[in-house]
């Protein structure tokens, strides 16, 4: 009822939009006037600087206090579906560190349950006089240092091994917290979604001063009049209609890239540039709980199979068919599998 002198074509948009729900129909478009603004103050300065020269929002009502509570009414509305939204993103993450936490507990209990095979308690010496046999004596002393001198090599080969799985691939670095890395112009981080960079600029520096050019598969950014900080293909291919820049403090350059491809982790940003051992990439750090449950379990079961294949381990598929020959091989003792594999 707000909108009643609103032109029809302005109203049309309106109607489709409360008859549809809420809907990212409009976010290209959004996202285009945003860039142009510098902060969200000059953002909502703009949009109800619209309402008012083109709609009759706030004077169709005598009473000015209706165009308030409908403004309101809508932040509200928005401000609480994203704290439901953070709250279940904690509570997903909450879930995550729990079971992670698990398993570490239960991979220390196994390793402690191992570690005392190696040395079995000695039996309590039985009151009374017992008779040592001389020979037997020295046979038993050369079996104990026997048995040393085997726990002592298995933990030299343990602590041989170790320093081998903590070793990159050639040429490439391993990855920060943010399952991202560093080059000598921008640091940058990464989800399964979407791909961060961050650009130190000269203190002061507006969005006016900036020529950011995101395109499919390229990246250019600089200051204007000035030879690019930026410029290059980049790894794949991305979104750029979803894709946004910022200027934080007035010092630093956040770009966010929108990934087409949402089961990839990247190497690098920009080919050429330094890349990262994507072997090593958490997938604890990625944004798992914002995907669907199907596409998750896509993920988490890709992520499983590389890390068992780097492993040397079996991947689920292949854990899978072993498990039901062992069952099939335990029901029919009857019959002769030595030559199953």
């Amino acid at each position: 009822f707000l909108f009643l002198s609103l032109p029809n074509s302005c109203s049309n948009v309106l109607d489709d939009h409360t008859a549809m729900g809420e809907n990212d129909k409009f976010d290209g478009f959004f996202m285009t006037v945003a860039q142009q603004h510098v902060g969200i103050d000059a953002l909502l300065d703009s949009f109800f600087g619209f309402l008012g020269r083109k709609t009759d929002f706030f004077t169709h009502h005598q009473d000015p206090e209706i165009a308030e509570k409908a403004a309101l009414r809508i932040l509200r509305k928005h401000s609480q579906i994203a704290r439901q939204k953070k709250t279940l993103q904690q509570e997903a993450q909450k879930e995550r560190e729990e079971e992670k936490k698990k398993q570490q507990e239960a991979a220390k209990k196994k390793k402690e349950e191992e570690d005392k095979k190696f040395v079995e308690p000695e039996p309590e010496p039985k009151l009374g006089i017992v008779e040592i046999d001389e020979e037997e004596e020295k046979q038993t002393a050369k079996e104990n240092r026997k048995d040393k001198e085997t726990i002592e090599e298995k933990t030299e080969e343990q602590k041989e091994e170790k320093p081998h799985e903590e070793v990159m691939a050639e040429g490439k670095q391993a990855p920060n917290s943010g399952n991202g890395g560093a080059t000598d112009k921008y640091v940058w981080t990464q989800t399964l979604g979407e791909l961060d960079v961050h650009i130190p600029l000269p203190e002061g520096t507006r969005a006016k001063n900036l020529n950011v050019d995101i395109q499919k598969k390229k990246l250019v950014v600089g200051l204007r009049g000035e030879d690019p900080i930026i410029s290059g293909e980049l790894f794949a291919s991305v979104n750029y209609d979803d894709s946004m820049w910022s200027v934080v403090d007035q010092r630093m350059l956040q770009i966010t890239l929108e990934k087409n491809n949402k089961m990839e982790w990247w190497h690098c940003v920009i080919l050429g540039d330094q890349e990262i051992d994507t072997q090593k990439v958490q997938p604890e750090n990625s944004k798992l709980s914002d995907l669907d449950l199907e596409t998750r379990g896509t993920v988490e079961k890709m992520m499983f199979d590389s890390q068992q294949k780097a492993r040397g381990l079996p991947t689920s598929d292949e854990q899978k068919k072993q498990d039901m020959l062992q069952k099939f091989m335990a029901a029919h003792p009857e019959m002769d599998f030595s030559n199953a594999k």
